[in-house]
């Protein structure tokens, strides 16, 4: 049991990716390669997309019926109004009068447009009263939004459209006063139909997802990182590095698959050995220490081999190690570890090149 640990803890010691602790804007001291494959959500170009599509849906605004009708009834007040306050004060038309229609009129006409008012004849004001209401009328007919500046465009068209007419200067300034603040927006902004529009066309829109293959250059030597390396990095999790822990399990297995399988070759074909519990030492101590040769030398002495170096040193450590069994124990022994130590040479390398290509 306690062998099968220890070739556990050889292989799976480098399963840990070192971790890369570079910032945006720092020059990367070394390449960075990818240790695996990883698919990954691109966050930032999802996020553009999804504003894109949000910002195709323009503002949704309600109709309101009854602005048309109550810009109208407005104008109709006003004249009506001023109609009035003439037939009660004709004596009096600048005095009490005037403050009688600001009472009924709730200050919302000004006083100088009141005063220009009361001087008319009442033929004249229902002149007016009409140019009023078919201006009023066409320029509600055009969309007059209430979030936007419509409001100031359509009074600037009123201006237009009086100026068209043959009024004199006090007619068509009533006339402009009385249809500018009966004016009212007939498109109201609606926040959450806008909202849940734009939130529909951004759900539509696929996400989109960056493939890192193992090897992949992430980052090179003497460049600048930027947000997207550190978007990559993390996608393989080499800011943050975790253990594998289904090929630390599968690695685990096999290495008490392989002490198992050693123990059955001795106990049937070198029953000696098997009952000899210095000599079954002997073996492991062999075993082991070829294998810890192995990565000290290629691993934790700081050197960069590549994988056939890596290759060659693991065979020199199997060798070395088989030749030691075959003289203190026996040849078929030294033959039999030889197969087993290249079947953990090579899982070895495998795991050690892996952890190695992030490795800055």
């Amino acid at each position: 049991m306690s062998v099968g640990a220890a070739l556990s803890a050889l292989l799976t010691i480098q399963l840990l990716p070192d971790r890369v602790s570079l910032r945006v804007n720092q020059i990367a001291p070394a390449d960075v390669l990818a240790p695996r494959y990883v698919q990954y959500l691109d966050e930032p170009a999802t996020a553009r997309l999804r504003a894109q599509a949000e910002a195709r849906i323009p503002k949704q605004y309600a109709n309101d019926l009854s602005a048309p009708v109550e810009t109208e009834r407005e104008v109709h007040r006003f004249f009506e109004a001023i109609r009035r306050t003439q037939q009660e004060g004709a004596a009096d038309r600048r005095t009490r009068p005037a403050s009688s229609l600001t009472d009924e009129l709730g200050g919302v006409f000004s006083r100088q447009l009141r005063a220009e008012a009361l001087v008319l004849p009442s033929d004249v004001l229902t002149r007016l009263e009409r140019e009023t209401l078919a201006i009023v009328s066409g320029v509600m007919s055009e969309p007059i939004r209430d979030d936007t500046d419509d409001i100031s465009r359509a009074r600037r068209q009123i201006g237009e459209r009086v100026a068209a007419l043959s009024l004199s200067h006090s007619q068509a300034y009533v006339v402009q006063e009385v249809a500018s603040v009966s004016l009212r927006p007939n498109q109201i902004y609606e926040a959450k139909g806008t909202n849940d529009a734009r939130r529909r066309e951004a759900d539509a829109v696929e996400p989109i997802y960056r493939v890192i293959s193992r090897g992949d250059v992430i980052i090179r030597r003497n460049e600048r990182v930027t947000p997207v390396h550190i978007e990559r990095l993390n996608a393989l999790g080499l800011r943050s590095p975790q253990i594998d822990l289904q090929t630390a399990l599968s690695l685990t297995l096999i290495c008490y698959g392989l002490v198992a399988l050693v123990a059955f070759y001795l106990y049937h074909f070198q029953r000696p050995i098997f009952q000899a519990p210095s000599r079954l030492l002997l073996l492991a101590v062999i075993a082991t220490l070829s294998l810890l040769v192995f990565r000290i030398g290629g691993t934790m002495l700081g050197l960069k081999l590549s994988g056939a170096q890596l290759g060659y040193l693991g065979m020199i450590s199997a060798t070395t190690a088989a030749m030691l069994a075959a003289v203190l124990l026996n040849p078929a022994v030294g033959i039999f570890l030889a197969a087993l130590l290249a079947v953990l040479v090579g899982l070895l390398t495998r795991t050690t090149c892996a952890s190695s290509s992030s490795r800055w």
